[in-house]
């Protein structure tokens, strides 16, 4: 009889891969349009999830916690809000979906129980980029203003920063071809003497469509190719 193959521990998928980062996907449904859903996994084995039901109702629907991973180091184990577990094979650059049980969904919409892990792009991700002209004028910093930067987290796909006046945090996504979205979800509420050119820089932001990276500098542009905002890297972290 032929020995049963033992899996090598160390070439599982949880010591093999970056599975740590964000993932997006829209999964189906069987009372709504879809599921759009982005789970987050970090290096502490913790968590944090969206779940909207797109055609039930508007409302997103947020957990966070700890995740387990199965024995053979190939699947993570999260507890969902209504006390049932949902599993998750962790492949190079996704998580695929699992039923009940655990198992892979078969039949003609298997390949739609998938999600897509963020593109990731180490020129831009992970640094400090300070403002340095915005809508074709040069910033500048007064006594009552402060530096516009935003940073990048690849490991969360979120946006932190600085419009000049007041913090900013949202969330982005690239692709390849240097494709960006941005979206600004919340900010302080200071009340700066320029606000309208806090108010501008924020606003350029989230109507960036592309990006350009060129050794210590990055230039983002409109949808129109309309350069809207110039970034210089910064030493501060």
């Amino acid at each position: 009889m032929p020995k049963a193959e033992v899996p090598d521990p160390a070439h599982n998928s949880r010591l093999s891969l970056d599975w740590f980062g964000t993932y997006r996907g829209t999964l189906p449904c069987a009372d709504c349009e879809s599921i759009k859903t982005k789970l987050t996994l970090y290096r502490d084995n913790t968590y944090k999830r969206t779940i909207e039901y797109v055609g039930r109702n508007e409302k997103v629907f947020t957990d966070e916690g700890s995740f387990r991973w199965s024995e053979a180091g190939d699947k993570i184990s999260i507890d969902n809000m209504d006390g049932s577990r949902q599993n998750y094979f962790v492949g190079e650059n996704m998580l695929i979906h699992l039923d009940r049980s655990g198992q892979r969904i078969e039949g003609t919409r298997a390949g739609l129980y998938k999600l897509a892990k963020n593109y990731a792009d180490p020129l831009i991700e992970n640094m400090r980029w300070v403002a340095v002209e915005v809508d074709g004028q040069k910033t500048e910093v007064t006594e009552e203003s402060r530096q516009a930067f935003i940073l990048l987290n690849s490991e969360n796909g979120a946006i932190s920063g600085n419009d000049g006046c007041n913090a900013l945090r949202g969330e982005y996504e690239l692709n390849p071809g240097g494709s960006i979205s941005l979206k600004i979800t919340a900010s302080t509420k200071m009340a700066c003497p320029d606000m309208k050119a806090a108010d501008a820089f924020r606003g350029l932001l989230e109507q960036s469509t592309s990006y350009v990276v060129s050794d210590t500098l990055v230039l983002f542009a409109d949808n129109a190719d309309r350069p809207v905002v110039k970034f210089t890297a910064s030493a501060e972290n």
